[in-house]
């Protein structure tokens, strides 16, 4: 057992992230590279930012995981295929959802705005990419739910 090993995938993750906010900062603000150097600057010595990246704790990794989902989104890095994006887009999101449930809100918003200006493919690929990286978690809860109650039916004195 190394109680320090996990911290490893974490800041690598977390190191992963800042080419790829700059990649992401720099598509949003194409001109200006004093705002570019200061947004990357505050990105990487955030407290918040140094603090999840020497602590593992499932939550932590929204931060970057988040980064990773707004460049699919808004940068398009496959741009030969648009469905790509948003297919990997929904994997990062189930990904997040799975660390912590509190992720499902901005990512329904973004499927809403989708819906609301009619684009309908991205929409789709993203709620597949979703679905396809959700439907372990929802296997794992029911079979955990079957355990559950099968345990306690035969041990519980009061069933």
């Amino acid at each position: 057992f190394n109680p320090v090993g996990a911290i490893y995938p974490n800041t690598l993750l977390f190191t992963l992230s800042i080419p790829v906010f700059y990649l992401l900062i720099s598509n949003l603000l194409k001109k200006d590279k004093g705002q570019i150097l200061l947004a990357i600057v505050l990105y990487v010595i955030s407290p918040i930012t140094v603090y999840h990246s020497r602590f593992f704790w499932n939550p932590n990794l929204i931060i970057p995981l988040s980064v990773f989902f707004w460049w699919l989104v808004l940068n398009k890095p496959f741009t030969k295929y648009l469905k790509t994006n948003f297919f990997f887009a929904g994997a990062v999101a189930a990904i997040m959802f799975n660390l912590h449930y509190f992720s499902i809100f901005p990512i329904l918003i973004y499927i809403i705005y989708l819906l609301y200006n009619k684009k309908f493919t991205r929409s789709i690929f993203l709620s597949i990419g979703y679905g396809l990286f959700t439907l372990p978690l929802f296997i794992f809860r029911s079979e955990e739910r079957r355990v559950g109650k099968e345990c306690r039916s035969r041990w519980s004195p009061y069933h």
